[in-house]
């Protein structure tokens, strides 16, 4: 998994094989979990037959072992992800939406650009994206993009930035305030407790939720609404969801009421939320 995450494929898919050939008879929930792990490895390899080889046993070796929950959101992805990529290769999308420009005109680090370009290159991204105030700057896209991209949990980071530019506009008064501040439903028990920080850094208190989170729903924002955290908040880690969703709430909100917020009227942080929420 820490290959796969570091963007060593080949290395991932060699070590997923060799333990696979090492794994004892009867260990089925470990097989599971590395025949995902190589699925995915080969699939970022571009070995898409191979990929979806492998991801038809992983379905039918994980089917009734304790891994199957733990590993169902990654199947589901690699399913959705190799379906994506079958077809022909999605050019990138040019609708005049974003600015370009030179990053030299514009006083940029042009060989700190290109060491960000050769990592993606050497990492196996399936796609580069540099943009500096509204611009795009750099852009890269390997033999494997697709669209529509599957992103996954990349884009947690966007309401993550999104707060921070709410605090700098002191449209939102600290990461430290309750999120009841902004969501009165959630001021009860042990979800008053609850930070903004909280739930940025996934101390919240909210479990990992696995197949019966929130991806698996189709209206996210009344999934979150009635969840109550298991332990007390900043007190445990857990990755979580759930607790991404529940957090991006607070920043909707100063979207939706720029002109009710108690720091003055619209902001950049406001249009972005608007255009990007």
């Amino acid at each position: 998994m820490t290959l796969n995450r570091a963007g060593d494929w080949a290395a991932a898919a060699d070590l997923a094989r060799r333990s696979l050939a090492s794994t004892q008879r009867g260990s089925r929930a470990e097989t599971c979990r590395l025949r995902v792990m190589l699925a995915y490895a080969e699939m970022q390899l571009a070995h898409r037959d191979t990929a979806n080889a492998l991801l038809s046993k992983a379905d039918s070796t994980c089917e009734a072992t304790t891994a199957k929950m733990e590993m169902a959101h990654d199947l589901a992805s690699l399913h959705q992800d190799l379906a994506s990529r079958a077809g022909p290769r999605a050019s990138p999308s040019a609708d005049g939406s974003w600015a370009t420009a030179d990053p030299r005109n514009l006083g940029l680090d042009v060989l700190a650009l290109e060491r960000h370009l050769r990592i993606c290159e050497r990492t196996g991204a399936d796609a580069c994206l540099v943009v500096y105030r509204d611009t795009i700057v750099q852009e890269w896209y390997s033999p494997r993009y697709r669209e529509p991209m599957y992103a996954m949990s990349s884009t947690k980071s966007i309401p993550a930035v999104l707060v921070g530019m709410l605090l700098d506009e002191r449209r939102l008064g600290s990461v430290d305030d309750r999120v009841c501040t902004y969501i009165r439903s959630w001021c009860d028990g042990i979800r008053g407790h609850v930070t903004v920080r909280h739930l940025l850094s996934m101390t919240s208190g909210l479990p990992r939720m696995y197949a019966n989170g929130v991806g698996y729903t189709s209206d996210k924002d009344e999934f979150v609404e009635d969840l109550i955290p298991t332990n007390e908040p900043g007190t445990s880690w857990a990755y979580s969801h759930e607790g991404a969703q529940r957090h991006a709430r607070p920043s909707r909100y100063r979207c939706a009421h720029p002109a009710g917020s108690r720091f003055g009227g619209g902001s950049n942080a406001d249009k972005a939320f608007c255009r990007r929420a």
